[in-house]
């Protein structure tokens, strides 16, 4: 009578695979990657911005764009925002909207809740301060 007895290494791959499927399934979620790509020569950007400290939420989405220019003999991106799409329950206010090597700057707001995202794409330098949201 011949047995199938699965071999050491391949209990071991098993062994390995459940554990990697359990330790996946019960790691804590974390923020979502920022989307960038570029056409031509010009850049975009989509972003989660306002995160809470546990990253179990966020207070909205950012999209905005970055073309190249030169005035005046100077090179020089001009930053526009697309879209900004709030999280249920949250109200935004642009308090800076980009321009040529300008800074864009969004403050989001709820009952309870409130964050600031503030953003500079310029040449030489790039800022990205996503915001960290701050409840009562």
């Amino acid at each position: 009578m011949k047995r199938n007895i699965l071999s050491r290494n391949s209990l071991l791959a098993i062994i390995l695979s459940a554990l990697v499927i359990l330790g996946s399934a019960f790691a804590p979620q974390r923020a979502a990657a920022d989307q960038w790509w570029v056409e031509g020569n010009t850049v975009f950007a989509i972003m989660d911005v306002g995160y809470s400290p546990d990253l179990s939420e966020f207070s909205g989405t950012v999209a905005v764009r970055m073309d190249p220019v030169t005035v005046s003999g100077q090179f020089k991106l001009v930053t526009t925002i697309l879209s900004v799409t709030p999280q249920p329950g949250f109200a935004y206010a642009i308090r800076k909207n980009g321009g040529v090597n300008g800074a864009v700057e969004i403050a989001f707001a709820s009952a309870t809740c409130q964050s600031k995202f503030s953003f500079l794409y310029k040449p030489g330098l790039t800022k990205t301060d996503y915001g960290v949201m701050r409840c009562r």
